[in-house]
């Protein structure tokens, strides 16, 4: 061995090794050296490797560092082969920073991810609490139709399904659409409580079958209020049920929320 066979250097990510490999390649039909930052040359990197302990405990006493200098690989050169013939290269192609490349990966990791910003957080749960609520709609309406009828042959539902109800009084109706919202509220809720654990909050502030009592007492009580005002709505007022299904979707939404982030979740 000579005493070229060994330097210290720093190797660049994946995505800017391949697009200096790429430059190389433009102007050699083979990669020279393999793309890094040289931190030490060959002097004194003998061959008995006598100075690669010091190196490893050096390595392990520093701090991660992050490299933010925006890195530009031009597409060509400028350069003369003979005096009399000139190769135009063109201009830097403009590259993404490592910095916003970076922050992308952590908005990514965020979401696939437990650790999260609030701000993320409460889009995780928005979209939790959509897939749950598409699941409460759908078995809500199912049952409306096949299992226990309480739609209005106006019902805006049934107009746009064009399926053919029959006529029902109010208390009918007001009756079979609870009945109905309260299948539906069972496996919504589990839908949710699943994303919620999985996904989206962390567990730990009671234990696993306190926890799940809780969430279904904190759903309880929003569908108890939800669907009691859904009751009263149509009742009293004769609303029309997809209306008076949409007011207690919003307030059992709302009720959630806070309860499962501040009492049941640790946040």
């Amino acid at each position: 061995m000579s005493g070229m066979d060994f330097f210290l250097g720093v190797t660049p990510p994946e995505d800017i090794r391949q697009r200096i490999v790429r430059f190389q390649t433009t102007f050699s039909n083979k990669v020279v050296a393999e793309p890094h930052i040289t931190i030490k040359a060959q002097s004194g990197l003998t061959a008995d490797r006598a100075w690669l302990k010091p190196v490893e405990i050096c390595l392990r006493q520093q701090s991660p560092f992050r490299a933010t200098r925006r890195l530009d690989i031009p597409t060509s050169i400028q350069y003369l082969l003979t005096p009399n013939i000139r190769l135009q290269g063109t201009a830097h192609e403009p590259q993404p920073s490592i910095e916003s490349q970076r922050d992308m990966r952590n908005l990514l990791n965020q979401f696939t991810g437990r650790q999260h910003s609030p701000l993320v957080q409460f889009i995780k749960y928005a979209i939790a609490g959509g897939i749950a609520t598409v699941v409460n709609i759908a078995l809500f309406y199912a049952c409306a139709l096949k299992l226990m009828p309480a739609l209005d042959p106006n019902d805006a539902v049934a107009k746009l399904l064009h399926v053919s109800v029959s006529v029902l009084s109010d208390n009918v109706r007001a009756r079979n659409s609870m009945i109905d919202n309260g299948v539906a509220f069972i496996f919504s809720n589990l839908t949710a409580y699943l994303i919620n654990i999985v996904w989206v909050f962390e567990s730990g502030r009671h234990n696993r079958v306190r926890e799940i009592l809780y969430f279904y007492l904190v759903s309880g009580v929003s569908f108890a209020l939800g669907t009691g005002l859904m009751g009263f709505l149509i009742h009293h007022f004769g609303l029309m049920t997809t209306i008076a299904f949409g007011a207690n979707a919003v307030v059992s939404l709302l009720i959630n929320y806070a309860l499962r982030k501040y009492f049941i979740f640790k946040g």
